[in-house]
Formats: structure tokens, C-alpha cells, sequence
């Protein structure tokens, strides 16, 4: 994503910010490479009861009509319960693909 693209993007942002400040995802991942950032993708993490809100409804919409950034749903799932005393990892992580 370029300067272009940035600044497009906080353009959206501060346009009706009050409107728009909601839904966002929950994280944005990138690489680094010699040509610098590159394959920057925004993450929506969802345990297996989780829904999606109206905002976050919203901001994917607004997100594939608009702004065409990478966006993935991640399904979080609880692994097996773990014996008293032993560490509760996640379970695995099932990806889904929006955008």
C-alpha cells in the first residue's frame, strides 16, 4: 500500500469520522521486504460465538465498495479443555476470505 493509497484511506476515515469510527478491524498485518511494506491485509478476529455487528457490517461493505482493502474474517475456536493447573492455549484458527 503507497502513499496514494494511505492517504486515500485517512481521507475516508475523516469524512463523516463519526459515521465511520466503528467496525473497523481488529488488527492490520503486513510485511516488511526491501521495497518496503507490502501484502497488508486487515483482520477481523471471531471466537466461534462471536457475530459480526451492524458496524462491522457496515465497514465491510464500505470497505469492498470504497476502499478495496485486503480483508479476512479469523475464526478463533477454543481447543479441548486442559486438566487443573496445565496452560489453555487457543485452539486453531480458521481463516475466512473477504474483500
Amino acid at each position: 500500500m503507497g502513499p496514494t493509497r494511505v492517504k486515500e484511506n485517512l481521507r475516508f476515515l475523516a469524512d463523516e469520522y463519526w459515521d465511520r469510527h466503528l467496525g473497523r478491524p481488529d488488527l492490520v498485518s503486513w510485511s516488511e521486504g526491501a521495497r518496503g511494506v507490502a501484502d497488508v491485509e486487515f483482520i477481523e478476529v471471531k471466537s466461534s460465538s462471536d457475530k459480526l455487528s451492524e458496524d462491522q457490517r457496515d465497514w465491510i461493505v464500505n470497505n469492498h465498495e470504497l476502499l478495496k482493502l485486503p480483508f479476512k474474517i479469523a475464526k478463533v475456536h477454543r481447543g479441548p479443555k486442559n486438566g487443573p493447573g496445565e496452560d489453555r492455549g487457543f485452539g486453531r484458527v480458521k481463516r475466512g476470505s473477504r474483500s
